[in-house]
């Protein structure tokens, strides 16, 4: 299990019907600028930014807060972690913006990922593991002296964070948008909890901006 101090907390908007994308995954835009800035917030309080390999193709820039969104933000004393964990590794992505000197890319999967390559072309680290899973890789950035962790997706990685129990709070924009698609990918992806054993949230804060609703919920039973 992960150190006992890491706090784990997750970012996402989402349509009214829970979408966080289109079926054809364009690069959606979801929330207003309010949004963004609560984002840029979030970023800014943690030690390391976690997602998944497919999200983080699909955004193709550095995650990390913009200090002109949140001025009130101090200093970094060292690069923001981008943590992704992945199956097949980055290296069909957009490499352009990277190395960023704001981020310490590294790269989570299996044996059959090219460190060299990914160092070369990205100047990312690779660690390895036989089985990576969330759990290792939550072990990792506390190895490496993170204490809050933000998830930015996508749903599957949620997903995996939900049932191990290892997700502390979510924090939720609800935006005034339909996308409908049943194949369209959601905050919470993966292969659906029993009915019995949903997991349950408990509301710790509820604002409003215009049509939008932020909302952050603390997940019962989460370590």
């Amino acid at each position: 299990m992960p150190a006992p101090g890491l706090f784990v907390y997750s970012n996402t908007a989402t349509s009214i019907d829970g979408k966080i994308n289109t079926v054809a995954q364009d690069r959606l835009a979801l929330g207003s600028h309010e949004d963004k800035r609560v984002m840029h917030l979030l970023r800014a309080q943690a030690d390391a930014i976690l997602v998944g390999g497919n999200t983080f193709r699909r955004w193709g820039l550095p995650l990390v807060e913009d200090p002109r969104l949140v001025p009130e933000a101090p200093p970094r004393r060292r690069p923001v972690i981008n943590a992704v964990l992945t199956r097949r590794g980055l290296l069909d992505m957009d490499r352009r913006r990277f190395p960023d000197p704001r981020v310490e890319l590294l790269v989570l999967g299996g044996p059959q990922l090219d460190a060299a390559a990914h160092q070369r072309d990205l100047g990312a680290a690779v660690l390895r593991h036989d089985a990576p899973d969330v759990t290792w890789a939550l072990s990792v950035l506390a190895a490496r002296g993170c204490r809050r962790v933000l998830v930015e997706g996508g749903g599957d990685l949620i997903a995996q964070l939900l049932e191990a129990g290892l997700l502390d709070e979510i924090f939720l924009t609800l935006c005034p948008l339909v996308v409908g698609g049943v194949r369209a990918p959601t905050a919470v992806d993966g292969p659906g909890f029993p009915g019995a054993a949903l997991p349950r949230l408990k509301l710790l804060d509820l604002r409003r901006v215009e049509d939008e609703l932020f909302l952050r919920y603390a997940v019962a039973g989460s370590r």
